[in-house]
């Protein structure tokens, strides 16, 4: 029961779009991070600065739902996701999105990195992206030798308006890229304390398994762990309505 529940949260906390991308004569590609939202979640792609985000199903590239940004007071409001030390210095990568607006204009759209916690900004690609449709926006960014965290974000440059995004993709072309497999020939650790009465779990959140679109994290929690705890889907935030909650708050309080 247990393997059914771990199986069907990460099921459900993974979702990996592969979007026909160009190629630029790569023989190797590794997903590294991808984002559709049609599981009904942000799947750790949150909003920056004083902006906002939320979930529209009313509008989106692929079926289900897009994240839409809005709130935005500054161009560099942005959609953002924690990629860690997951994008290797040295390994060059694909970043690509689906971007929507509704302005009465063309925008800017940008695909952008915040490295090593703010010591630098910079970007991969800068798109036109026009009202109304659907755009599909990629660039390719090789990371520095010195940049061991990066935060990818797109943002819109050139405008305060709400945007939306949806089919978010990182990929890794070629480069070195570290064996993560899981070892299956040794021990699981829930099998060391069969017959104890002591299980063996972990906090586990959608986070973890957004960059996790080669399916080695759910082994890897499959094979060790009889035991998960939701991390962040059940704290206050995430379980109630924001809006309706500080209506009222002598109401909400109690």
């Amino acid at each position: 029961m247990v393997k059914r529940i771990v199986a069907a949260f990460a099921a459900a906390a993974l979702v990996f779009t592969a979007a026909a991308v160009p190629s630029w004569g790569e023989t190797q590609s590794y997903p590294v991070m991808s984002a559709n939202f049609d599981d009904g979640s942000n799947q750790a792609v949150y909003s920056t600065g004083a902006s906002l985000s939320r979930l529209d199903s009313q509008k989106y590239h692929s079926a289900g739902y897009s994240l839409q940004i809005y709130g935005r007071t500054e161009t560099w409001n942005a959609a953002e996701f924690d990629m860690g030390s997951k994008m290797k210095p040295g390994n060059t990568y694909r970043m690509s999105a689906w971007i929507y607006h509704e302005g009465d204009e063309a925008v800017t759209v940008q695909l952008s990195f915040n490295v090593n916690d703010g010591a630098n900004y910079t970007y991969c690609r800068q798109q036109h992206v026009e009202p109304g449709e659907w755009t599909y926006v990629l660039g390719k960014y090789t990371v520095g030798e010195d940049e061991t965290v990066l935060r990818p974000y797109i943002e819109v440059i050139d405008s305060t308006d709400p945007f939306w995004v949806d089919d978010i993709s990182i990929v890794q072309t070629g480069g070195y890229r570290a064996d993560t497999s899981v070892e299956t020939d040794i021990m699981s650790l829930k099998d060391a304390f069969e017959g104890t009465g002591i299980t063996v779990g972990a906090s586990i959140g959608s986070t973890v398994f957004a960059g996790d679109a080669t399916g080695e994290q759910k082994e890897l929690i499959l094979k060790h762990f009889d035991t998960i705890a939701l991390e962040n889907e059940l704290k206050a935030q995430m379980v109630l309505d924001y809006d309706e909650s500080v209506s009222d708050l002598g109401k909400y309080n109690e």
